[in-house]
């Protein structure tokens, strides 16, 4: 029996299923219709019926093999997929001593990794009396990173976690995760040079070399396994920069991976422009009716979660949402009365006492926050986009917000042409993009398609 042939058969039954009455047995079946040997003369007789049933179960096995490869792209010239970082089997693992360490590091933050997360041993060098050290795991809809650069001086670390769509989007067989991770700094200007500077990234199957330019023209070329790579110089002068990264295959193709280098120049900006239907003064309805959506937020737990304190007001109603059950980033949408006190230092505006604001905030396993409120009259006075933030992540940009009722679908147009539809969830969205795809306009519409809500990004960290 074949491997998806069990997979056929639901297939075919679907198709077309059998009568309550009666039962298949694809055994029988195949023992009723096997013929004898036959001379190359009578197999090129076969009846047209018969040719016909071999080309729509050999339709069908395409069909379910490309449904069924985890990939949402073809990479062509000589490279292949992710499969083993969207398995979470790159690398090996690390040592019993590692894998502890990890997990007495993360169990303690109310929103860690999932019990049993595999951290894995991805690369090792040394360069400039340091080691350097990247580490990777998979954590449910996400991959992750951890960097870390270790000398007599001292030394840093670097995480980032990417969600696996864009693996599976991947038009490129590689994609650099951060660059330019500078590490101390030798002498003084302006002959001042850092001790090393780390680029690094992830990489497809076929992918046997990655080829690191700089803006001084310096060519290198990176250490690549276990579906990575990481190129570290040796103390560069101050101001150097990564300004290109090619991946290379076994037959020696070649491809220039997407890398944010500033100034990021003239790129378009895509999607229509304009509003079809203006819309506002919208609502969260189920916010201000105090529905029990997501997940309800103790009042007494950890600090990072006291929302009183976060928020500096008094709460009316907080529900904590995470969008993606497999993405450990958790979101509260709080609605809140002010105090008239400032949650952060001035120069930040103080609240009226006593006006009620809509507060966002998200924590996610590695560390990463973000809080902020507005007033609950003003949040949507110009328009059902409200709140939207953008953080810059190296390489990579999260975009996060929420949305009054009016909103029934959001679309966001990348500079490279391609529409990407955001899912909403209790009027929250989130998502990560490449650097390179901004700038980007999100499009609000309302349930008969028109457009009611119109904003452009240019560059992650400015709305």
């Amino acid at each position: 029996m074949i491997d998806v042939e069990t997979v056929i058969r639901g297939q075919l039954s679907k198709l077309d299923p059998l009568p309550a009455a009666l039962s298949g047995d694809w055994d029988n079946v195949l023992s009723r219709v096997q013929w004898p040997a036959q001379t190359r003369r009578e197999r090129l007789q076969l009846r047209p019926r018969r040719l016909a049933l071999v080309f729509v179960l050999a339709a069908i096995l395409f069909t379910i093999t490309s449904v069924a490869t985890p990939l949402g792209a073809t990479i062509e010239h000589g490279f292949e997929g992710f499969s083993n970082w969207i398995s979470g089997s790159p690398g090996t693992p690390v040592s019993p001593a590692a894998q502890q360490k990890f997990e007495r590091q993360y169990e303690r933050r109310w929103n860690g990794f999932p019990k049993g997360t595999q951290l894995r041993e991805l690369l090792r060098t040394e360069v400039a009396g340091m080691t350097f050290t990247l580490r990777g795991f998979r954590s449910g809809d996400s991959f992750c990173l951890l960097f870390s650069g270790r000398g007599p001086d001292g030394g840093g670390d670097s995480s980032s976690c990417e969600p696996i769509s864009v693996l599976q989007q991947a038009k490129a067989p590689a994609l650099v995760i951060r660059a330019d991770e500078n590490f101390g700094q030798v002498g003084e200007p302006p002959h001042m040079t850092m001790r090393a500077s780390a680029t690094f990234g992830i990489a497809s199957d076929g992918v046997k070399d990655v080829i690191v330019s700089t803006t001084t023209d310096s060519v290198g070329h990176a250490l690549v396994g276990s579906n990575a790579f990481l190129f570290v110089a040796d103390h560069p002068a101050f101001g150097t920069s990564v300004d290109s990264v090619k991946a290379v295959a076994g037959d020696g193709s070649t491809v220039a991976l997407p890398l944010v280098v500033f100034p990021v120049g003239n790129r378009p900006i895509r999607g229509p422009r304009g509003i079809e239907r203006k819309v506002r003064g919208g609502t969260i309805g189920w916010l201000e009716r105090h529905e029990k959506r997501g997940a309800a937020i103790p009042l007494d737990s950890q600090p990072e979660r006291d929302i009183r304190r976060i928020f500096a007001a008094t709460v009316l109603f907080a529900r904590e949402i995470q969008p993606d059950p497999a993405d450990t980033t958790k979101f509260i949408l709080a609605l809140v009365k002010a105090k008239g006190k400032a949650p952060l230092p001035p120069p930040v505006n103080v609240p009226t006492p006593g006006r009620k604001m809509i507060c966002l905030g998200y924590y996610t396993a590695l560390g990463g926050s973000f809080n902020s409120c507005s007033y609950a009259s003003d949040v949507f006075a110009r328009g059902p986009i409200g709140r939207l933030e953008t953080g810059d992540l190296g390489q990579f940009a999260s975009l996060d917000g929420f949305v009054s009722d009016d909103v029934h679908a959001l679309d966001l147009y990348l500079t490279d042409g391609t529409i990407q539809k955001l899912e909403i969830t209790d009027n929250i969205y989130t998502t990560t993009l490449l650097q390179a795809l901004f700038p980007i306009r999100i499009v609000a519409r309302d349930r008969q398609g028109a457009i009611i809500g119109n904003k452009v990004i240019e560059i992650p960290g400015i709305g």
